[in-house]
């Protein structure tokens, strides 16, 4: 058995431990309250950069590809599918680089 002494000893760390799990429980949630923070900071940040450049008239968003006319018949005259022709006039460069050899050898610029 523990003596008394020894019995007020455990309880003493138990409610040192106690405290400190308390204290580190309210610096998490103040952490967290703060990230929270920065990124509504950020988001108001985006949303009124976007809208000034909206008022400027710019363009907000992917740009629109550019076809001339014709261009969509001889490509499927050609014999390409309707797959291939939506990477030809896509703007994304992963369809560019990848189909840019295959549109050349049917004659075709990408």
């Amino acid at each position: 058995m523990m003596d008394e002494e020894s019995v007020r000893l455990l309880a003493s760390l138990i409610e040192g431990f106690e405290r400190m799990e308390a204290r580190l429980d309210r610096m998490e949630a103040r952490l967290l309250r703060r990230y929270g923070d920065l990124g509504r900071r950020r988001r108001k940040g985006i949303k009124a950069g976007m809208a000034r450049a909206k008022a400027e008239g710019k363009r907000i968003g992917r740009p629109k590809a550019e076809l001339v006319a014709g261009e969509l018949s001889r490509m499927r005259a050609v014999g390409l599918s309707l797959r291939a022709i939506g990477r030809a006039v896509t703007k994304s460069l992963f369809w560019r680089r990848n189909d840019a050899a295959d549109l050349k050898d049917l004659g075709i610029a990408a």
